[in-house]
């Protein structure tokens, strides 16, 4: 009896082991399909989404940081792919398992990316409301940096249904923490932003200084303003403005996209 009891408990623990290597073997494995994945992205979309799938495969059902991280970088596929309502889905998700996993900031990061989906497919009352959860999530938390970009994309909701008024409104509060912060990057983004807001406003004398501030940190970093890096993307906002208001920035060029809103994973 002590015999077979000896071997049950032998077999059980064979069992355990090979279950956990296997799981950490899958878990290593599922990081490496991440970063491939993430290396397509924006290059080869079929790619992306094949790596991307193969890391959900082998991350398990578990909350854990990489099934988190292959959410993320599904939305990030599916959105970079123009499937902006299926991201949604995935942000979702990992910004709940991050909510549990007790990761403030990218469960935050998530639900901003969940903003931006809705506000790529033209759901703009849906894409304000999530982040003005994010933005109530954000409130006392110690890095305020999302909370600069939370602001930054509510700005450019508003912007999408041509009310300047909130979108400046918003963007300020951004630039203020970006400017706190002395992040150079986000200010710039921020900058950008602020100039195609007071054009909707028709305060193009402030809507020019922003663009011309835009303009001379670019040339100064060696960053040309006519490349798709998004601190470089100006806009002559013909989408936007009509007529003589569109004409008098007729002159600055961009590539598609007309604000910046990065998901980030």
């Amino acid at each position: 009896m002590n015999k077979v009891l000896l071997l049950l408990i032998c077999i059980t623990c064979c069992t355990i082991t090979n279950f956990l290597g296997q799981s950490k073997t899958d878990t290593v494995q599922a990081e490496k399909w991440i970063l491939i994945s993430d290396q397509w992205c924006g290059r080869n979309p079929d790619s992306a989404l094949w790596y991307a799938n193969q890391a959900l495969k082998l991350s398990g059902t578990h909350d854990s940081r990489t099934l988190r991280r292959a959410l993320s970088l599904k939305g990030l596929v599916l959105s970079d792919r123009g499937d902006y309502l299926g991201a949604i889905l995935y942000f979702d998700s990992s910004a709940n398992m991050a909510w549990r996993l007790k990761d403030t900031f990218k469960a935050l990061a998530m639900l901003d990316n969940a903003g931006i989906q809705w506000q790529q497919a033209g759901r703009i009352a849906e894409a304000v409301r999530t982040h003005l959860q994010a933005l109530k999530l954000a409130e006392g938390y110690a890095d305020k940096s999302i909370r600069s970009d939370i602001l930054n994309n509510l700005g450019v909701d508003f912007q999408r249904i041509h009310d300047g008024e909130n979108s400046v409104k918003y963007l300020r509060q951004s630039l203020t923490i970006a400017e706190e912060l002395q992040d150079a990057d986000r200010i710039l983004k921020t900058e950008l932003n602020l100039g195609s807001g007071y054009a909707q406003i028709h305060q193009f004398n402030v809507a020019n200084r922003y663009l011309w501030k835009v303009i001379r940190a670019c040339e100064k970093s060696g960053q040309p303003h006519t490349t798709s890096h998004p601190i470089g993307c100006l806009s002559e906002f013909s989408g936007q403005l009509s007529g003589d208001a569109s004409s008098r920035f007729s002159h600055l060029n961009r590539p598609p996209g007309t604000h910046f809103t990065e998901p980030i994973h």
